[in-house]
């Protein structure tokens, strides 16, 4: 699955969600009060609220770790191409590459994968793969 792909699928649950909760809201009962439509939204939404804190704090946690590991430099060049792509996104999209994943790709070759198999075997009493 492409990261675009993924994108698109995301925004389609996204949607879809916001369009149910949308059409949800008819179903409240008349309520008399702000504190009894305080209570049915929060009674309604907290639930997700709490995840989507508990992804928050997740995803700090391991940007600080990215922070604390990256050098000066490496920040400040990230800093600049992020202004970049931000000046330029109108006039040429590809600059918004620099936001996809980049994994640099390693070949491995036979003898590699033979000493992860003796590795597993060793640990686990079992062969993943053949010689």
């Amino acid at each position: 699955m492409s990261t675009s792909h993924c994108r698109e699928v995301i925004d389609d649950h996204m949607n879809d969600s916001n369009w149910k909760k949308l059409v949800d809201w008819g179903r409240l009962p008349l309520v008399r009060t702000a504190s009894e439509l305080t209570d049915i939204m929060q009674s309604t939404l907290y639930p997700n609220a709490t995840a989507g804190q508990s992804g928050a704090s997740i995803s700090s946690a391991a940007f600080d770790s990215i922070d604390e590991l990256a050098s000066v430099d490496r920040i400040r060049d990230w800093a600049a191409e992020e202004e970049y792509a931000r000046r330029k996104r109108l006039e040429d999209v590809t600059v918004m590459d620099i936001y996809n994943i980049r994994m640099e790709q390693h070949e491995f070759d036979l003898s590699t994968l033979i000493s992860i198999d003796k590795g597993l075997q060793h640990l686990l009493g079992q062969k993943y793969f053949s010689n």
